[in-house]
């Protein structure tokens, strides 16, 4: 089952979220996810983000916080409970985010990821478009509707 999120979620999506990210808690690069707290994540929340959750055997296996800007579905966060990785819940979610995106008139879909998970999301129609030294994370960007062209901030 696919829903979004409540602020009631929060202390699950933090949790998840640190089984998930915490493979990353040595890298050099920077793990923002790692810093997250369940008063953040409401924050966010209850600002201009939105979370899709998918919930599998009761319990949340996996997440994404996105927000719609100017015409750009923005996402980040998104990971899957290790117990449930290599199943395709995180394509079936990014798949419903577009769909909700679409839905709400977006024209692209715009995420930051690491090299390493770059061909992940090849793979499902994004492209590379540019790449932030100091952060390490590279920008990928996927269209939903041809007719329309905007570019992710």
């Amino acid at each position: 089952m696919i829903r979004f999120a409540q602020q009631a979620d929060a202390n699950a999506l933090h949790h998840l979220l640190q089984l998930a990210f915490s493979k990353y808690d040595t890298d050099l690069t920077d793990t923002p996810a790692l810093a997250e707290t369940p008063t953040s994540l409401r924050e966010k929340m209850a600002s201009s983000y939105k979370a899709l959750l998918v919930i599998k055997n009761g319990q949340i296996s996996a997440m994404c916080l996105f927000q719609i800007v100017n015409g750009s579905c923005h996402f980040i966060r998104l990971c899957v409970h290790p117990a449930y990785q290599g199943q395709g819940l995180g394509t079936l979610l990014l798949k419903e985010m577009e769909q909700h995106a679409n839905a709400q008139g977006c024209s692209s879909m715009c995420c930051q990821a690491r090299k390493a998970n770059c061909a992940y999301y090849e793979k499902l129609g994004y492209s590379i478009s540019g790449y932030h030294a100091q952060s390490d994370l590279y920008l990928l960007k996927k269209m939903l509707k041809e007719r329309q062209t905007r570019q992710c901030a």
